[in-house]
């Protein structure tokens, strides 16, 4: 099952699930997948926790599929920064929290058995689900063609 490839690795060639990289104001998270081939599809399964319909993007471009999703709590967080009301309300505030805030990004090289044009998406509960369809197999028939057996004479040198 060659089907989908990540350029997310480690050196040791396997995936690196938790892997961050910082950007000037939120970390870039490499969601946890899971790819599951079927006779005609691939399935592959993305967390990202936080994330819904609005805050998810899947591009293809010159066989790169990637995905992207933002979390609405930090989306609405980037758009409305809080009053000096709001600071100072009675409402809760975190004084511990070890999840972790951010955006999510993945790229995964489709082999030539990926239908393009017949990937479908959905997001629900922070579980993106993308599924491509993998190409009709080309088989064809060759023509066999009756001929005459001929027979080379070889000159010895």
């Amino acid at each position: 099952m060659t089907n989908l490839t990540t350029p997310n690795t480690q050196n040791s060639g396997t995936p690196n699930p938790g892997a961050v990289a910082e950007t000037a104001r939120t970390p870039k998270l490499t969601p946890r997948c899971d790819i599951v081939e079927s006779e005609s599809a691939v399935h592959l399964l993305a967390e990202m926790p936080g994330v819904d319909k609005s805050g998810v993007s899947v591009q293809l471009e010159e066989g790169v599929l990637t995905i992207t999703g933002t979390p609405a709590q930090l989306a609405s967080q980037a758009s409305e920064p809080a009053s000096e009301a709001q600071r100072s309300s009675s409402a809760p505030r975190g004084v511990w929290s070890e999840f972790e805030l951010g955006s999510y990004e993945r790229r995964f090289r489709l082999s030539d058995a990926i239908d393009p044009d017949g990937i479908r998406a959905t997001i629900a509960n922070g579980l993106l689900t993308l599924e491509p369809a993998k190409r009709a197999p080309r088989a064809r028939t060759i023509e066999v063609t009756a001929g005459e057996v001929t027979t080379r004479e070889v000159q010895a040198d």
